[in-house]
C-alpha cells in the first residue's frame, strides 16, 4: 500500500507519522490460508463453507504496512531462537514451488538474527512471512511481518537458476528484513526522509548478505551497481535532493527512484568511511533505540551519529557538525567534481570544486548551500597513503598536509572511493597515472581502478576531458582481470557506442567501432572462456558473474568463436528439448544470440 494507498483499503490517518495499532479479522472461504502482519489468533471454520481468521493486535505502525494474504500456498517454517527470544520465519509459494524455497528460507532465518545482534535492537514481532505472489507488482514490499514478493525475488532453484538470481534473491530479502527496522520500527516523519527507509535498507542488503556470502565480494559490487552508477543519474539539472520537499501526493511517484536508493545508500557508505565503523554502528544503535514504534527525521540521524562521534572522541573540523556536513550532500542535488592541480616545482596542491553536469550551460535549481559541498579528501601516491581527511568546502583550496608526493610520481584522490565525487587532474599527472596502468595496474586497487574508468569516462562525457584521453586509459585493459572494472569500461563504451549510432549515418564508423570492442574484448574472452557444464572447479563468484558479463558482450558484438558456441548450444537443446544441456548461467545469452541472428523456433 506504500505510499498512500491504505486509504483506498480502509478508512485511515494513511500518512507515515500517524501510527497506529491493528486488529484484523478476515472472512474467506475454507480452503484458503490467511496470513497478515500479526500471528493468526484465531480461525474459526463456519457451516456455510467459509472460515473467519482473527488476527493477533499489532504493534504500533504507519498505515502503509498493513498488509493481507489469502491463498492456499505452503510454507516452510524454521523457528530461530536468539538472544531477543524466538521467532518464526517462514517462507510460502505455490505448491509446486514450495521446493525452490529452501534457499529463502535459510537467507531470511540467518539473516534476522545478524541485524539483531549488529543493532541490538530486536525484531518486536513473533514471526516474520516471505510469501511469493504470482503477478506482484512491486519487486517485493516489506509489511511489518508479513513481506511480499515477486516469485522470481523468492524462489531459487539451483537446476535452473543462475548465480545473478540467487544473488538477486539474497540481496532481495535481505533488503527487506533491514526495512523491518529501517522504515518499519523507525519510519520517516513525513516522504522527505523517504531515504532514512530506502537508503539504509539499500546498503544494509550488501552488509546483511555480506555476512552471509562473503565470497560474493559485495562492497566491489556495491561500488559498480550503486555508487559509481547513481552517478550517471545525478549529473543532470533535472535531479532532485536525497531529501526532497514533499507537498503533493504526485510527487510521490517520483522519489522511489535511485537518488533515494543508490546515493541515498552511497552516502551512508561515505559517512562510514570517515568514521569508524564501530562508532557508526553505535549511532545507529542510538538512532532506532531513540525512536522506536515513531519516526524520525534525517537531523535525528545526524544527532544521534555525532553523539557517538563525540563519546568516541573523534573530532570534525572546528565550528562545525555533522548536520551542517551531511546536508551539503542531502539537501540539494547533484555532487562535486575536484580539480586537482600540482605545481610541480613545489610541490603544492590546488583543489578545486564544481558541481558535475553533463551539461555545463544546463541551470540547476538554487540551491541552500550554493552547490557547495563539505568533501572529504584523502591523497595516495606512488609511495605514500595519507591517513588523515581533508576537508574541503570552500571553491579552491592549496592543500599544505597529506601530498607529501615527489614531481616524479601520481597522486591520486578518493583512495578506494572513499567520497561521492568525481575527480580530474592535470595533463601531467593524468600521463603518470595511465603510465602506471600499464606497467602495473594492481598498485591500484580494483575500487580505484574502475573509479578511475568511470570518472575518465563521464568527464569526456561532459566535455571536461578529451575523449582521447579515455583510450589512453583503456591501453592497458588486456590485462585488467577484475569483473566491475571491465562492468565500468564496457559501460562507459556503451554510451560512445550510442552516441554513434544516433549521430552518424555512416555505417563505416560504427563498423570500425564494432571491430575495436571486438580487438579490445577478445583476450578476456579467451581468458575466461565458456562454463563447461562437466567442470568440477567451483569459480569465484565474481568470476562467474565477469564470465556472463564478457560473453554476453562478445556475442553481441559478433565474435565469431562466441556465435558458433551459442549456436551449438541452442540446437544441442533444440535437439533434445526434454535434456537442456546449457547451463543456467548461460541460458540468457545462448537464448538471445539465436534470437537476434535468426534461426529455428
Amino acid at each position: 500500500m506504500e505510499p498512500i494507498s491504505a486509504r483506498r483499503a480502509l478508512p485511515c490517518f494513511d500518512e507515515p507519522a500517524l501510527k497506529a495499532t491493528f486488529a484484523v479479522t478476515v472472512e474467506h472461504e475454507q480452503q484458503y490460508q490467511a496470513w497478515s502482519n500479526m500471528p493468526v489468533q484465531n480461525r474459526t471454520n463456519q457451516s456455510n463453507g467459509w472460515a473467519l481468521t482473527q488476527f493477533q493486535t499489532s504493534v504500533p505502525m504507519s498505515s502503509y504496512l498493513l498488509a493481507l494474504v489469502i491463498a492456499d500456498f505452503e510454507c516452510l517454517t524454521r523457528n530461530n531462537t536468539g538472544r531477543f527470544g524466538n521467532i518464526t520465519t517462514s517462507v510460502c509459494a505455490q505448491a509446486e514451488k514450495k521446493d525452490d524455497l529452501i534457499y529463502a528460507l535459510e537467507v531470511a532465518a540467518q539473516n534476522i538474527r545478524e541485524f539483531e545482534e549488529q543493532y541490538e535492537v530486536n525484531y518486536p514481532l513473533p514471526k516474520c512471512d516471505h510469501i511469493a505472489v504470482p503477478d506482484f507488482d512491486a519487486g517485493a514490499m516489506e509489511n511489518f511481518g508479513c513481506i511480499m514478493y515477486r516469485e522470481t525475488l523468492l524462489l531459487y532453484n539451483n537446476r535452473t537458476s543462475s548465480s545473478f538470481n540467487k544473488q538477486s534473491v539474497a540481496l532481495v530479502i535481505v533488503h527487506e528484513l533491514a526495512h523491518q527496522w529501517f522504515g518499519n520500527l523507525v519510519s520517516p516523519s513525513w516522504w522527505d526522509d523517504l531515504w532514512l527507509n530506502e537508503g539504509f535498507a539499500k546498503w544494509m542488503e550488501f552488509v546483511g548478505t555480506n555476512k552471509i556470502h562473503p565470497e560474493w565480494d559485495l562492497f566491489q559490487q556495491f561500488i559498480a551497481q550503486r555508487w559509481l552508477t547513481v552517478m550517471q543519474d545525478d549529473a543532470v539539472s533535472f535531479s532532485h535532493p536525497v531529501n526532497m520537499q514533499i507537498t503533493r501526493n504526485e510527487q510521490l511517484a517520483s522519489i522511489f527512484d535511485a537518488i533515494t536508493y543508490s546515493k541515498g545508500s552511497s552516502l551512508l557508505r561515505m559517512m562510514r568511511n570517515f568514521m569508524p565503523n564501530d562508532t557508526f554502528n553505535k549511532g545507529i544503535t542510538r538512532y532506532l533505540s531513540r525512536h522506536l514504534y515513531s519516526t524520525a527525521k534525517q537531523s535525528d540521524l545526524w544527532r544521534a551519529l555525532g553523539e557517538q562521534m563525540l563519546a568516541d572522541n573523534l573530532e570534525l573540523p572546528s565550528n562545525t557538525s555533522l548536520d551542517m556536513i551531511m546536508s551539503t550532500w542531502t539537501n540539494q542535488m547533484g555532487y562535486p567534481y575536484v580539480q586537482v592541480t600540482r605545481d610541480y616545482a613545489t610541490g603544492g596542491v590546488t583543489v578545486a570544486q564544481h558541481q558535475f553536469l553533463f551539461d555545463s550551460e544546463a541551470q540547476p535549481p538554487k540551491s541552500p548551500h550554493q552547490y557547495l559541498w563539505y568533501i572529504p579528501l584523502q591523497f595516495k601516491s606512488s609511495s605514500t597513503l595519507s591517513a588523515s581527511t581533508i576537508w574541503f568546502n570552500r571553491p579552491h583550496m592549496n592543500v599544505t598536509k597529506g601530498t607529501s608526493v615527489q614531481s616524479n610520481e601520481w597522486l591520486l584522490a578518493n583512495p578506494d572511493l572513499l567520497g561521492f565525487f568525481r575527480t580530474n587532474y592535470d595533463a601531467r599527472n593524468w600521463k603518470m597515472i595511465i603510465e602506471q596502468l600499464k606497467n602495473d595496474h594492481e598498485k591500484f586497487t580494483v575500487i580505484e581502478r574502475a573509479g578511475l574508468i568511470d570518472d575518465v569516462f563521464n568527464l569526456a562525457r561532459a566535455n571536461i576531458v578529451q575523449t582521447s584521453l579515455v583510450f589512453d586509459l583503456l591501453n592497458y585493459a588486456n590485462a585488467e582481470r577484475a569483473y566491475i572494472v571491465w562492468e565500468r569500461i564496457l559501460a562507459g563504451l556503451s554510451y560512445i557506442e550510442q552516441m554513434i549510432a544516433s549521430s552518424s549515418s555512416d555505417l563505416t564508423l560504427y563498423e570500425q567501432f564494432q571491430s575495436y570492442m571486438i580487438d579490445l574484448i577478445l583476450p578476456i574472452y579467451l581468458h575466461l572462456g565458456w562454463q563447461e557444464k562437466s567442470s568440477t572447479v567451483s569459480d569465484e563468484w565474481l568470476v562467474t558473474l565477469h564470465r556472463d558479463l564478457i560473453v554476453s558482450t562478445a556475442c553481441r558484438y559478433n565474435l565469431d568463436d562466441c556465435v558458433d558456441r551459442a549456436q551449438f548450444l541452442f540446437e544441442q537443446w533444440f535437439n533434445h528439448p526434454s535434456n537442456n544441456s546449457i547451463e543456467p548461467n548461460d541460458r540468457h545469452v545462448v537464448y538471445c544470440t539465436n534470437v537476434r541472428i535468426g534461426g529455428r523456433v
